[in-house]
C-alpha cells in the first residue's frame, strides 16, 4: 500500500534497492520520491517514457513530423517523419512531407489568395 505523508514532511526512511540499505526518501506531493543518496550520486531513476529517434524515409535523423490532417489517424495529422532537407514549413510550427506538399501545392492553386476588394482598395483615383 502506498504511504501518503503530509505537506510538512520533507524525507522519510525507506528501503532503497539500489544502495540496498534503508536510506532517506525524498517526499514528493506527500508521496515517497527518490533516494537522497541515490540523487547525490546522480543515479536517480527519471520516470517517463524515453522516445527513440525517429528517422526519415532516406535514413536521416527526423526533426519534424507531417501535419497534414489525417481523420482516419488518431493524432489527426499524418505524422510522417521527416529530415529538415525533406520537410517543408508552411506556416509557424506547420511542416509537410513531400507527398502532402505536392497535395498542398495543388490546394493552393484551387484556392488561390482573396483578391482585394473595390472598397478595401490602397489607392483612389480622384
Amino acid at each position: 500500500m502506498t504511504e501518503h505523508f503530509t505537506r510538512s514532511t520533507v524525507s522519510a526512511a525507506f528501503y532503497c534497492s539500489k544502495c540496498e540499505k534503508v536510506t532517506q526518501h525524498r517526499i514528493d506531493d506527500c508521496r515517497k520520491g527518490p533516494c537522497l543518496e541515490c540523487i547525490a550520486r546522480n543515479v536517480a531513476i527519471i520516470c517517463g517514457r524515453r522516445h527513440a529517434p525517429k528517422y526519415c524515409a532516406c535514413g536521416r535523423e527526423a526533426v519534424a513530423l507531417c501535419d497534414w490532417k489525417v481523420r482516419t489517424r488518431e493524432s489527426g495529422t499524418c505524422d510522417r517523419p521527416m529530415c529538415a532537407q525533406h520537410s517543408k514549413q508552411v506556416a509557424p510550427g506547420k511542416h509537410l512531407c513531400p507527398e502532402h506538399q505536392a497535395a498542398w501545392d495543388v490546394w493552393q492553386k484551387r484556392h488561390p489568395p482573396a483578391q482585394g476588394s473595390l472598397f478595401n482598395s490602397p489607392e483612389v483615383s480622384a
